[in-house]
């Protein structure tokens, strides 16, 4: 599998009243990329779309917040992992694009009254 990765500014994109996205380009005419539309979460499927004829992939990032240790944050990209290879069939994946919100942040979350990471994620996954 390949990985490809892209640092968004988020705040900038903010700044111009844009939602966070990032862009790709399309390597071969005959690829599909995968792409959710909503944040991927483990009590439903995600908006999951596809791009099979634009040159470009639009990739959208959604705002997520772990528990502020490695270990977590750890754990919970590993479940995000699984979650998206399940929602997608368990297929075998040729490539995966993230697209890395900066700046990621930290804060005191009053609901389960611990500190946690905040971070925006978006996500392409091209399939064999």
């Amino acid at each position: 599998m390949e990985l490809s990765f892209n640092r968004v500014n988020v705040l900038a994109e903010e700044a111009r009243g844009q939602s966070p996205s990032d862009m790709i380009t399309r390597q071969h005419a005959a690829e599909v990329w995968y792409v959710p539309f909503s944040p991927i979460r483990f009590d439903c499927v995600a908006d999951w779309r596809f791009y099979r004829r634009s040159d470009n992939v639009i990739i959208p990032l959604f705002p997520y917040r772990v528990p502020a240790s490695p270990t977590d944050a750890f754990g919970f990209m590993f479940q995000l992992g699984v979650a998206a290879l399940q929602q997608l069939g368990g297929k075998s994946v040729k490539r995966l694009h993230l697209s890395l919100g900066e700046p990621a942040g930290q804060m005191f979350d009053e609901t389960t009254e611990q500190t946690v990471w905040t971070f925006q994620l978006g996500v392409g996954v091209l399939l064999d």
